[in-house]
């Protein structure tokens, strides 16, 4: 029997969380955010990444036959690309740990493919949220 099986349909979009066009700067002033964090690739590269590197044990098809939910990840995108601080929103809290963990390893294989926000022409470090949709 199959341990893992990939999931077939999931929906994804990339939100920033808590995000505002401006940070503050040491001088307690407003400096504009030029660009976003981005993964790397085409518009729709994160999608196909999500959905090609996704894992959910077997098991969860038969517990949950037909599921539509949503587990939302926070992580931070560093100078650097790479992902760190990933954990569950409180808001997903209450979706069943299995589809939690699954979507955290995933948003964690993402390390390293993104293109940084930048600010004043510096990539700089930034909050990101991602709402996964588990839909079976």
């Amino acid at each position: 029997m199959q341990r893992f099986r990939l999931v077939g349909n999931i929906l994804i979009s990339l939100f920033v969380l808590n995000f505002s066009s401006a940070f503050t700067n040491r001088y307690n002033q407003d400096v504009p955010l030029e660009t976003i964090a981005r993964f790397k690739g085409k518009d729709d590269a994160f999608s196909k990444f999500i959905i090609n590197k996704i894992r959910v044990p077997s098991e969860m098809y038969k517990k949950y036959p037909h599921i539509d939910t949503q587990v939302k990840v926070k992580f931070v995108v560093t100078k650097d690309g790479k992902v760190e601080n990933v954990e569950v929103d409180p808001s997903s809290k209450n979706v069943d740990p299995v589809l939690q963990n699954a979507a955290i390893t995933v948003i964690q294989k993402t390390s390293g493919k993104w293109e940084p926000a930048t600010q004043l022409g510096k990539a700089v470090r930034i909050q990101m949220s991602v709402p996964i949709t588990f839909k079976w």
